[in-house]
């Protein structure tokens, strides 16, 4: 994939979570059991999205805030992620492995 975001968003981000730059939060794209939500309450102007999974560099699980512009993903939010989005992902874990 190919990705862009504003570097003044991106800097802002790294101070406001956890240390989370969007050049590592877009390994999230590489974790095979990420999740991605359409994002209805912020999809007034376009469509966006949040993905979430595990970024190698971190412990946790990271939620990327996305939209699509042309071909490329663009970044514009990456935290860590809340207990909803982080219990939908192990359910998907389990779904996609069998476990229970």
């Amino acid at each position: 994939g190919r990705y862009i975001w504003n570097k003044r968003k991106a800097e802002l981000n790294i101070q406001n979570h956890n240390g989370i730059n969007f050049e590592n939060a877009v390994k999230v794209f590489e974790d095979l059991y990420n999740i991605e939500e359409y994002d209805d309450e912020n999809s007034v102007y376009e469509e966006r999205y949040n993905m979430t999974g595990f970024v190698g560099d971190f412990s946790f699980l990271v939620t990327v805030s996305l939209t699509m512009r042309g071909e490329f993903h663009r970044i514009f939010l990456a935290r860590e992620a809340d207990g909803d989005e982080i219990g939908a992902y192990y359910e998907n874990v389990r779904a996609c492995t069998g476990e229970r």
